[in-house]
């Protein structure tokens, strides 16, 4: 603007000039503001273009934001504080099945599933506290089929300039079909869990126990019966290994079983003794399985079986069988022994009764000569003859010489008969006070032949050392059948000796005998000691002797059931025992140990019949 001279604060320096006269000075000061009033006109029109472009992009943006909430799978929503639907998506109608106005102006919970109200309503009292945001909300909304779907929601309260919650806007999802999987997924756990509880309720009932364990060996499964075994709770035997739960041999016999399953992929079976944690020692087999499952994956699958009963009764079938076999035994040598001395004894009474009448006979014959010689003073030729011969003489001589070891030989027949008889006893069932001795000796008659020299092995000493024995209550035929297996024996051993006598540093001297020793210890037991001076048995063949089925005789010569009868008989039958000692090239001694009386309360549990009726 032009200034006045007259005006106050005008230069008095200057002259004034006319109106339409402008100074240098104002002119270039008209110009500046011509160019400020410009470049504002500029920026104006430079603002009116940004906000047209502002305006513009604000409202393709709100183009396409609506594009994308009306066709976006979520469902965008508002609604008051009070719940009031005040927007919706056009999307809802592929969530629930009705147009977007249906839902404008009406009540939120009008479409909540009744089980949900209050829980939903209890929400949107903490939000409007809070003024928090509130995600993952699960609520059913009712569809126009009149079935529910199931919808995920994040809601955010808006909150004015004063502070107040004026409305809430809400995001949410169609999870019916999560929902459903997830229902279908709950019902196949529950029908698992149910499964798994009736298959561990089975398990749990079964006697034997049963165990999983992976390709590692770590226990993953276990039954009750498992954990009473090694006698710990469950949660201390699953993730464990076998030898962290089992005593160390079981444990390694188990490795060894798994081991081969899992490389040959066959069932594996052990049988071990297993030290049981209540004291006892438990017979088990434990089998073994692989699984493989559809990753490939290999599970053991085993299973236990206390044999401990089984094995006892086994074991007493075989003592039976034993039993019968050896009574069977005894009663057949019994009848054969019997009937052969039988037969001898019958003919040698025949003979031994003639031999006393002919000795008597010759006699008479020879008086008769002697006084038919002294009669006749001229025998005729042939009478001369013959009494030069001197056979009537020779006769004279030799004839009681023979009647005499007649007589002899008819003595040693009846004495081996009479030692069968002994021998074949047939007293299995009651007992006997017998002489020791005479069983011993009876046996040593019938073994006779054995002991005699035979091609490059010389004869078999018998040493004799009895002591003064009391009469003994026993099983006579028992105790004979022992004497027998024991004696036989020792005969097989110094045979086995003479062939590998090469071997002895005692070859040149070596003589194979047996010793028979008897005394008393006590004045209530009686020992027998049976030794011979073999080659001794090997460390393991001790442990095997009495084995059922075990022998160290070759195919066809023995049956394995010596040793083992021979043990029932002393140990059962007579309360005793037998124990025995070998050395290598030395020999091998037996000892028995007998008591004089037998106990009163001699149980009838030995006896075959009243075994097996006690089985059935």
């Amino acid at each position: 603007m032009v200034q006045n001279a007259d005006q106050p604060g005008s230069d008095p320096s200057n002259p004034p000039c006319s109106p339409n006269q402008l100074t240098p000075h104002r002119e270039q000061a008209l110009l500046n503001e011509i160019l400020e009033l410009q470049n504002l006109v500029a920026q104006l029109q430079q603002q009116n273009q940004d906000l047209q472009a502002t305006e513009t992009a604000l409202h393709e943006r709100e183009t396409q934001f609506q594009v994308l909430v009306e066709n976006s799978q979520d469902l965008i929503y508002t609604h008051s504080t009070r719940g009031i639907i005040e927007y919706i998506a056009p999307s809802v109608s592929n969530v629930l099945g009705y147009d977007a106005a249906h839902f404008l102006g009406q009540s939120f919970t009008d479409f909540l599933h009744p089980e949900d109200t209050d829980r939903l309503i209890q929400i949107f009292q903490q939000m409007h506290l809070s003024g928090e945001p509130k995600l993952g909300i699960i609520m059913r909304l009712k569809h126009r089929d009149g079935r529910y779907r199931w919808l995920s929601s994040n809601l955010t309260p808006i909150i004015e300039e004063d502070g107040q919650i004026n409305s809430y806007q809400g995001l949410a999802r169609n999870v019916t079909e999560r929902f459903k999987f997830e229902e279908e997924r709950r019902k196949i756990q529950d029908h698992v869990r149910s499964t798994h509880a009736f298959l561990k309720n089975i398990l749990n009932h079964l006697p034997d126990p049963i165990f999983v364990q992976d390709n590692q060996g770590k226990f993953v499964l276990s039954n009750e019966a498992m954990c009473e075994l090694v006698n710990l709770p469950p949660h201390r035997v699953i993730g464990t290994f076998s030898h962290d739960i089992l005593p160390i041999d079981v444990a390694k016999e188990f490795y060894l079983s798994t081991k081969t399953a899992l490389e040959t992929g066959q069932p594996q079976t052990t049988e071990v003794f297993y030290p049981h944690p209540d004291g006892t020692t438990r017979f088990v087999s434990a089998k073994r399985s692989i699984y493989t499952d559809a990753n490939n994956y290999k599970f053991i699958i085993g299973s236990i079986r206390d044999l401990t009963d089984h094995r006892a009764t086994e074991d007493r079938l075989k003592a039976i069988q034993l039993q019968l076999i050896r009574n069977e035994k005894m009663s057949a040598l019994g009848m054969m022994i019997a009937g052969i001395a039988h037969e001898i004894k019958n003919p040698l009474h025949f003979i031994g009764g003639n031999l006393f009448p002919l000795e008597q006979s010759f006699t008479a014959l020879f008086r008769y000569l002697e006084t038919y010689d002294q009669s006749v003073t001229e025998p005729s030729a042939d009478l001369k003859a013959v009494i030069e011969s001197g056979e009537i003489e020779f006769l004279k001589e030799d004839l009681p010489k023979l009647i005499k070891s007649m007589n002899l030989g008819v003595e040693r027949m009846q004495e081996i008969v009479q030692s069968l008889q002994i021998f074949a006893r047939n007293d299995t069932d009651c007992r006997q006070i017998a002489n020791l001795h005479e069983g011993l000796d009876s046996t040593l008659l019938i073994l006779k032949p054995r002991l005699k020299a035979c091609g490059e092995r010389p004869q078999i000493e018998i040493m004799r050392d009895y002591g003064d024995l009391p009469s003994l209550e026993c099983y006579p035929g028992q105790l004979n059948q022992v004497f027998m297996n024991l004696l036989g024996n020792a005969i097989d051993a110094l045979e086995e000796a003479n062939t590998q006598i090469h071997q002895r540093q005692d070859a040149e001297t070596w003589q194979p005998t047996i010793s028979i020793a008897t005394q008393v210890h006590n004045g209530e037991t009686i020992q027998i000691l049976v030794q011979d001076n073999g080659n001794g048995l090997s460390f393991e063949n001790q442990a095997r002797l009495f084995k059922q089925a075990f022998t160290t005789k070759p195919i066809g010569k023995g049956t394995g059931m010596g040793m083992t009868i021979s043990n029932q008989i002393i140990t059962e039958r007579h309360q005793g025992h037998i124990v025995f000692s070998s050395t290598p090239h030395i020999g091998t001694t037996f000892s028995i140990m007998l008591p004089i009386h037998l106990d009163e309360a001699d149980n009838n549990d030995n006896n075959p019949s009243t075994d097996i009726n006690q089985l059935r």
